[in-house]
C-alpha cells in the first residue's frame, strides 16, 4: 500500500472499496489487465494489478461493482506507481469526475 502523503489536505473522502477492475492502457494498443481497487474518490482510484505501468501512462478504467449490474468507467492518468511484493499499486488522477455508471 502507498503511503499517505497529506491526507489531511485531501479535497475528497475516499471510500475503502476491493473491486475487480480492468484497465487498459490506451498509448500501447489498448493493452488490457485486470486487477482490484483499494480506494476510490471522485477524481481518482488506487489499485493493484500484477504489471508495471509508468506513471504519465493515460488508462481506460471499468470497475466492476459487483453487488449492482453496472460497472464505473473513466479515464486517467497514472500519477504514481510503487511496487508491493509482487504487485504494483498505481494512483490514477481521473480525467473526468465522477465515474460513469454503465450497465453490463
Amino acid at each position: 500500500m502507498l503511503p499517505r502523503k497529506n491526507s489531511e489536505n485531501r479535497k475528497e473522502r475516499r471510500y475503502t472499496l476491493r473491486l475487480p477492475l480492468r484497465l487498459t492502457v490506451q498509448d500501447e494498443g489498448s493493452k488490457m489487465f485486470e486487477g482490484v481497487s483499494e480506494n476510490i474518490s471522485a477524481h481518482g482510484i488506487l489499485l493493484q494489478i500484477a504489471d508495471h505501468i509508468a506513471e504519465g501512462t493515460n488508462v481506460k478504467l471499468s470497475v466492476s461493482v459487483t453487488s449492482r449490474p453496472y460497472h464505473l468507467a473513466t479515464t486517467g492518468t497514472v500519477v504514481r506507481a510503487v511496487q508491493s511484493d509482487s504487485r504494483y499499486v498505481l494512483a490514477v488522477c481521473c480525467h473526468k469526475s465522477p465515474f460513469l455508471i454503465r450497465l453490463g
